[in-house]
């Protein structure tokens, strides 16, 4: 036998095997850990545009999402919500809630160009400012 295959016998494979094999669970658990509490409790996502001005900075702010409120149904007018964007499912917006199911909202139809306002009654669903309205919040 010659002094290279000597070394290679030598080297504790089962011991090393073992310890990688636990540094890979761990570090799948870790991930599991992340993963339920960014999709179940809470997450941080950003939020940029002019939308939520002037609460929040046109150029973007962090902000930290409780999701067990929404899963709860304890959203009440004047929280802001996070939700899927009606116009591109790729983009999340945030909004004021503005309305819950029974309440009648008054908004100004075109606010740039007139006076004239509107007033619906919501039913049943979630309403945000600038006229999206949906089922629930992310």
């Amino acid at each position: 036998m010659s002094g290279f295959v000597r070394r290679l016998a030598g080297i504790p494979w089962r011991s090393i095997a073992g310890e990688a094999l636990s540094r890979a669970f761990l570090v799948a658990q870790a991930y599991c850990a992340v993963h339920v509490v960014d999709q179940h409790l809470c997450s941080l996502a950003i939020v940029r545009g002019p939308s939520m001005l002037p609460a929040m900075n046109l150029a973007g702010d962090v902000v930290a999402v409780y999701r067990v409120s929404a899963r709860l149904g304890r959203v009440a007018p004047g929280d802001v919500v996070l939700m899927i964007s009606p116009e591109d499912p790729r983009k999340s917006v945030a909004k004021r809630v503005v309305g819950m199911g029974g309440d009648s909202v008054t908004y100004l139809v075109d606010p740039g160009n007139s006076d004239a306002s509107k007033t619906v009654v919501v039913s049943g669903e979630l309403v945000t400012g600038l006229g999206f309205s949906v089922r629930t919040a992310c």
